[in-house]
């Protein structure tokens, strides 16, 4: 199993991520190939949604963090599948990467719960988006040999931290759904 090299002076478990498996995905936004890493420390299983053959400089990339009540259970309380849907369909248009982070174990319990909350209090339903860090991201990138990125993210902080992990991103594109 090939693993993706440490580059930040933290401990090298972070970045310890194994390549789990490897297959080809057709889609209705085209064919991938699907690499599915693991995280042998925290038990995490991002993939890989890869399009064509990626430029070193320059590909493509979305993060999209799994929303489970959208992506499994189809609800449209918020618009994570329809980010989802459209990100893998520029993905595939630009031959680039989507990187797809799972939830952590409990996400869609977690999910559920802060729905119930926010019904008894009458809050707000929308969803974070923002992965809780990007070592992750930025570790599967480089072990695809992609450092220099176009970074599809309405995170303004996501150009500053893959760069404090040696993924430059020369250009952020907005995403809506």
């Amino acid at each position: 199993m090939r693993r993706a090299p440490a580059a930040c002076p933290r401990t090298a478990a972070v970045f310890a991520l194994d390549r789990a498996a490897t297959t080809r995905l057709p889609t209705p936004h085209g064919e991938f190939q699907l690499i599915a890493y693991r995280d042998p420390v925290t038990g995490q299983e991002p993939l890989a949604f890869v399009a064509g053959r990626p430029p070193a400089a320059g590909a493509h990339v979305r993060i999209q963090v799994e929303c489970p009540v959208a992506d499994t259970l189809r609800s449209t309380r918020c618009d994570c599948a329809a980010l989802l849907t459209r990100g893998l369909a520029e993905t595939s248009a630009a031959g680039g990467v989507l990187l797809y982070l799972r939830s952590a174990p409990g996400g869609l319990l977690d999910r559920l719960a802060s729905y119930g909350r926010q019904d008894a209090s009458g809050g707000s339903s929308a969803c974070s988006q923002t992965p809780r860090g990007y070592e992750v991201p930025a570790a599967i990138l480089r072990d695809l040999g992609l450092d220099d990125v176009v970074l599809h993210s309405s995170d303004s902080r996501a150009t500053v931290a893959l760069g404090a992990h040696e993924v430059r991103v020369t250009r952020q594109k907005t995403v809506t759904a």
